[in-house]
């Protein structure tokens, strides 16, 4: 049986552990995730992955103070959409359209998303759609958010006395890149048919 449960538990700043403790957990998530996902239907029941996806997007939405903690959380949830779409599941869709529907997500939400796109297998025409449809979806939701990232950005410079107003501005402007590429697939794709 998977010990990731106890694993995510570990991660939260409620554990009240030191950040390295609850980076190593957080690290060993990410592996644990991992293998309970390649195992697929073999190795461990679809209950059991359906509740820890459930509780890795809980764990997505609530907030984190230490940036390497939210970073491994972040890679294993990409890791497990990106497992998910090599089979064509819209799991990408449900989870992060419903965290992205609150009106600032935690920046290691935004994270996770962009690892998602980046790491989507792009080999089948399935896949090129599924991809498409994830960049035109999620783009409603993040170009709103990079628009008022921007804003603050910009209207604010002269007083900036920290750098997170920047760093979150530079994450939205890679995730809104990033999707607006995977929306454009769909127009290459198509143009590769009738040329």
């Amino acid at each position: 049986p998977s010990f990731c449960p106890s694993l995510l538990a570990l991660t939260h700043m409620s554990s009240q552990l030191p950040d390295p403790l609850r980076l190593l957990a957080a690290t060993q998530l990410k592996n644990e995730t991992v293998r309970l996902w390649r195992r697929g239907a073999h190795g461990s029941r679809a209950s059991d992955r359906d509740a820890m996806r459930a509780a890795l997007i809980f764990r997505l939405s609530e907030p984190e103070s230490c940036e390497p903690v939210g970073v491994q959380i972040a890679v294993a949830v990409a890791r497990v959409m990106r497992s998910e779409a090599n089979v064509g599941e819209a799991t990408v869709l449900q989870a992060f359209s419903g965290l992205l529907a609150r009106t600032d997500p935690p920046d290691h939400a935004l994270l996770a998303l962009l690892y998602t796109t980046e790491e989507l297998p792009m080999r089948l025409p399935a896949q090129h759609r599924l991809a498409a449809r994830i960049g035109h979806v999620m783009l409603g939701f993040v170009g709103p958010m990079w628009e008022a990232a921007l804003a603050h950005v910009t209207a604010s410079a002269a007083e900036l006395t920290s750098t997170l107003p920047i760093r979150t501005a530079v994450l939205r402007s890679k995730l809104l890149r990033q999707l607006i590429a995977l929306a454009a697939i769909e127009d290459v794709c198509a143009y590769r048919v009738r040329g």
